[in-house]
């Protein structure tokens, strides 16, 4: 099974090449409060993320910033070689993938930390390591056992993929109406939530671009729009 996962401080995106995907936000208690549910409530996984790991058991997303008190979601660029980093990533695994099934990983990292932490990186998802995750299944009120096992992994920096989506066919060849531009300079931004990266490649060669300052993402311009609307309208803004 092919997996692509979109690492980001804000949230986790992820899709399969059997046209599954999902997104979560990247927050997680180590913890875990049981939640009664009436009998008619209909559970969205996503919204309901509960597993365990390693013998703890750990609640993650929407879930993690309702019920718990001391969530963490850390938005520095040091959180990228965290296990909580690597939890929220394999439990995305765990919902995509069937069980006992062999993973094909492609993934990303940010463009300013890629040269020097992209092998880290995947030293921190383990090539080859077999998983064994456990999801919870409210309907049964047990955990439903993931194994799986990552035995191959790509990462490359963020803007890459995109590039590619635009550029290639299914076959994984330049599409014929593509062959100009995949012949120049091009330039991907890639605004998140928290930070912006930009990538460059020159006749498909990449192009070293280190910032001087970190790029802010769609959260500064969230707040910037908040104060305004306070300032000239006396509107508070829900923050995010």
């Amino acid at each position: 099974m092919i997996l692509s996962v979109d690492f980001g401080h804000n949230s986790i995106k992820a899709c399969s090449n059997k046209k599954k995907d999902l997104i979560f936000p990247k927050i997680i208690a180590n913890e875990v409060k049981e939640i009664e549910l009436p009998d008619f409530a209909e559970v969205d996984p996503l919204e309901m993320i509960r597993v365990k790991y390693k013998g703890e058991e750990y609640m993650l997303g929407d879930l993690a910033r309702e019920q718990s008190d001391i969530a963490h979601s850390s938005v520095h660029e040091d959180d990228l070689l965290t296990k909580e980093t690597k939890l929220s990533i394999i439990t995305a695994i765990a919902h995509l993938a069937d069980n006992a099934e062999n993973i094909q990983l492609a993934t990303n990292i940010p463009v300013s930390q890629y040269d020097y932490k992209a092998k880290q990186f995947k030293e921190l998802l383990g090539e080859e390591e077999i998983y064994t995750v456990g999801l919870y299944d409210y309907n049964k009120n047990k955990y439903k056992t993931k194994r799986f096992q990552i035995e191959d992994i790509i990462v490359k920096p963020q803007g890459y993929y995109s590039l590619m989506h635009f550029l290639l066919n299914e076959d994984g060849e330049i599409k014929l109406d593509k062959k100009k531009e995949a012949s120049k300079l091009n330039i991907i931004v890639d605004i998140g939530h928290f930070s912006t990266d930009v990538y460059i490649v020159n006749r498909l060669k990449e192009k070293k671009f280190p910032p001087t300052v970190n790029i802010s993402g769609m959260s500064k311009a969230y707040d910037r729009i908040g104060k305004r609307l306070k300032i000239d309208h006396n509107i508070i803004k829900k923050r995010i």
